[in-house]
């Protein structure tokens, strides 16, 4: 995912993953965490990426969303019936985490979380 991305496609990844981040009922501040933004950014600031402004051009914001869609994708496959347990699940202690939260993991250890969420989530990402 080295390559660059233009304008239009940031600003599609950012009402991607803002309305991702609405289904997972994920707050401000978490939003500002989980997608590495600068740690000065407002809250208030991620309105702008739900109108026209697109995500920064970031390889590591990149990865995160790209991460973040892999996700949300095996919650769907693992809960096809039921769309709305892939948001107990992030919210809920769990014993493979030490019984913190696969989003506080996210949260608290930044990208190697994500992957780690991630490949837990969908094996695939985990083949030796």
């Amino acid at each position: 995912m080295s390559a660059s991305l233009d304008e239009n496609d940031r600003l599609e990844m950012a009402h991607v993953v803002m309305d991702l981040f609405d289904k997972w009922k994920v707050s401000a501040a978490q939003r500002i965490t989980l997608l590495g933004l600068p740690e000065n950014t407002k809250p208030r600031a991620l309105s702008r990426y739900r109108e026209n402004t697109p995500l920064p051009d970031s390889e590591d914001l990149q990865k995160r969303v790209a991460c973040f869609l892999d996700i949300e994708n095996a919650l769907f496959t693992s809960f096809p019936h039921n769309p709305a347990m892939g948001q107990v699940w992030l919210c809920t202690p769990n014993q493979r985490f030490d019984k913190h939260s696969p989003l506080q993991i996210m949260l608290d250890e930044g990208l190697e979380g994500i992957y780690k969420i991630r490949s837990h989530l969908d094996c695939t990402y985990n083949w030796v």
